[in-house]
């Protein structure tokens, strides 16, 4: 995100909302990852390429996103006019998850950096966020827990009610209020 701007008033300052033109998103160079280690302590982000949001995609006028360094999609297509040196590459059906979202239903497993105090969410380690370890505990834990209810639910459907069962209850409130 960009650097905040504040606009003045009577009263004094109000934060004003980013210009979509003023967010840039950038995805990981996959030629240029590194092997092995954590990603998030050894990849070098100037490789990164820049992509836009397609114009038809519903959060292409959005002037506010979540406060998550992430955005996944669904399809990306790249094109190029006689005007640009290189391809543009566009993302379609943007969506901005909360941090729960992706801690909850992100790719196994969740690896904690006790040290750095940051969780790296899937084997890659492509995913790092910084937070204390006891979240990663809990999150863990949680997801075990849903992952044994589906599984209950899957093997004898009639038998397991999940409308309101305490597990989906937490797993709802947590990516209604991301953790708040």
């Amino acid at each position: 995100m960009p650097q905040q701007k504040f606009t003045e008033v009577i009263g004094g300052t109000v934060s004003r909302d980013h210009e979509a033109r003023e967010v840039s998103f950038y995805a990981p160079d996959l030629m240029s990852l590194p092997r092995g280690g954590p990603l998030w302590q050894s990849h070098d982000y100037r490789m990164d390429r820049r992509v836009f949001i397609h114009p038809q995609s519903t959060l292409f006028s959005a002037t506010k996103y979540q406060a998550t360094p992430f955005i996944v999609y669904f399809a990306q297509s790249s094109s190029q006019n006689q005007n640009q040196a290189s391809p543009r590459t566009y993302l379609r059906d943007v969506t901005v998850p909360g941090l729960y979202a992706l801690l909850m239903f992100g790719p196994a497993p969740l690896i904690v950096d006790h040290e750095n105090k940051v969780l790296c969410i899937g084997a890659s380690g492509a995913l790092a966020v910084r937070a204390w370890p006891r979240i990663a505990v809990l999150v863990n834990q949680l997801r075990i827990l849903l992952d044994e209810l589906l599984r209950r639910k899957l093997e004898a459907p009639e038998s397991v009610s999940l409308a309101d069962h305490p597990v989906v209850q937490t797993v709802l409130r947590l990516l209604e209020t991301d953790g708040q």
